[in-house]
Parts: C-alpha cells; structure tokens; sequence
C-alpha cells in the first residue's frame, strides 16, 4: 500500500501505526504531519524528493513534521530523489519533530534515486550516513538523530595542500617579526 500526499494524520495519544508500504509526503514535494501522540514506525520504504530548497513546497522538498507527543521510529528505506545538486552547506529537514516529539530508530539503507548524485553511496555509522565523495566533490550525511540531510563539498586536495602552505608562510612571518628588533 502506498500512503501519499499532504495535510495532517491524526493520530489517538495511544496508536500505533506501522507503515510497511510505500510512505510518500506531500505531492511532489509537500509536507506530512503527524498529530496527536502515538507512534509512527516506518518499516516499507519512504520516498523523500528534494527538488528544491523550500520546505514542504512544490518546487521544494518532502517534509514529514511530529506534533503534540508524536514519535517516529526509522526503519525500511528511506529512497532520496534528486533532480537537480545542491550548493555546499545546504541542509534539508525532513524529519523535524516539536519539542515534545521524538525521533528514534534508523533506517536500515539509504539510496538515491532520480538523476542526480547517482555516484553516491551513504553507508551508516552510528547513525549518521555518509556517503563516499562524488565525482564534483560532493558527499551527504543524513542525521538519524535530528532527520537532517546535508550536502557537503569536499575540498580538492590541491586546495587544501595551498591553504596548508599558505598558514605556514604566515606563522613563519610572525615569527620572524617577533625577532626583528
């Protein structure tokens, strides 16, 4: 089964609510919220498209929000669909609890989908994935704890053998002022 779209699902303080399907926020791109307390556990796969940098927008990216008490459990595949890369630092949140919802639990894969970062591959270390750096210099890491997804660019190593350089020059020429009289 597939559960799609946006608004609220409404949850009683004691329901437990599994989805072993196909969990699929908003209508390309949108935002899902979970009210009431209870539990939501995500045992099937959940699709999050990033299309953009708005929250819960279309064009933009999935979100999935937890109000009043409710948690969310990760578990299956979460599935990451990609049209287009990102700027460094750029920070999605797409799981984003309120302060009396939790997150808890970790997705047992993380895969991309769509037409873009496809040389990406995340692996988990304790609980944060991370993916192995990319042709452009691009890795990610998804934060179980705080539903965070980052694109992260990682400098050529020319450039940071230039910046190495560069410090050591300055250290060298305070230290040479500090002797001069």
């Amino acid at each position: 089964q597939t559960l799609k779209g946006k608004g609220t699902v409404l949850l009683g303080p004691s329901t437990a609510l599994t989805i072993n399907g196909l969990l699929s926020p908003g209508n390309s791109p949108g935002l899902l919220t979970y009210d009431g307390g209870g539990t939501v556990a995500l045992s099937g796969t959940t699709l999050m498209e990033v299309w953009g940098t708005s929250r819960g927008a279309n064009p933009g990216y999935d979100a999935i929000d937890l109000i009043n008490g409710t948690d969310l459990i990760f578990g299956g595949i979460l599935n990451l669909d990609f049209n287009q890369t990102f700027a460094n630092s750029t920070s999605f949140n797409l799981f984003t609890p309120d302060g009396t919802s939790t997150l808890a639990g970790n997705f047992s894969a993380i895969t991309m989908v769509g037409s873009s970062y496809t040389d990406l591959t995340f692996t988990n270390n304790a609980g944060v994935w991370e993916t192995n750096t990319g042709a452009a210099n691009t890795s990610m890491s998804f934060n179980s704890a705080t539903g965070t997804l980052s694109i992260i660019v990682v400098p050529e190593p020319s450039t940071l053998a230039l910046a190495g350089l560069g410090l050591a020059a300055a250290a060298f020429a305070s230290r040479r002022r500090r002797r001069c009289p």
